[in-house]
């Protein structure tokens, strides 16, 4: 790794320098006084308010009501096949700051094929189309044994008829 890649977006990380990911699933509970998921506790809370009784459906969902604070930080995958893919509807600014590109429109699967290091990414939005529920997470990039990156964040299920997932709402800070 060069002295200067924890300086360099994420996708300009030479992968030969032993890029590499790691994915917590992370318990609700741990992460309501955590500083680093107040992000994610506001995303969570307003797709709470938007229909507290079931899972949200797609068309509640308008990224741009949840204002200008949240919205960077966003993301909206949409579900492929029966969630052995997805692909990227939103890709808030902040995280394309950190990524160095726009993922808009590239498929989870797609981008692994470029970056391996991407995968536990697929294996949190799994987790949620399996569960139908929030999952919290903490996704951290390292190389070697130097930590590169790490945001916290929740990825948040959207349904088309009310019970099966077909999107996920995200929200992380870096």
């Amino acid at each position: 790794m060069a002295a200067d890649d924890r300086k360099k977006p994420l996708s300009e990380i030479q992968f030969d320098a032993g890029l590499s990911s790691d994915i917590e699933l992370v318990d609700d509970a741990a992460t309501r006084e955590h500083p680093d998921f107040r992000i994610a506790r506001e995303t969570e809370a307003v797709w709470r308010d938007i229909n507290p009784t079931a899972m949200p459906r797609r068309d509640q969902v308008d990224p741009l009501r949840l204002g200008p604070r949240l919205l960077p930080h966003l993301v909206i995958l949409d579900v492929l096949g029966a969630g052995e893919d997805f692909r990227w509807r939103l890709f808030g600014s902040r995280h394309e700051w950190e990524y160095g590109r726009d993922l808009t429109g590239l498929s989870v699967n797609d981008l692994i094929a470029q970056n391996p290091s991407a995968a536990p990414f697929r294996t949190g939005a799994q987790a949620v189309y399996r569960r139908g529920a929030p999952v919290f997470f903490r996704l951290t990039y390292t190389s070697g044994n130097i930590t590169l990156r790490s945001a916290a964040g929740v990825l948040l299920p959207l349904s088309d008829d009310g019970t099966r997932v077909s999107s996920i709402l995200g929200a992380a800070d870096w």
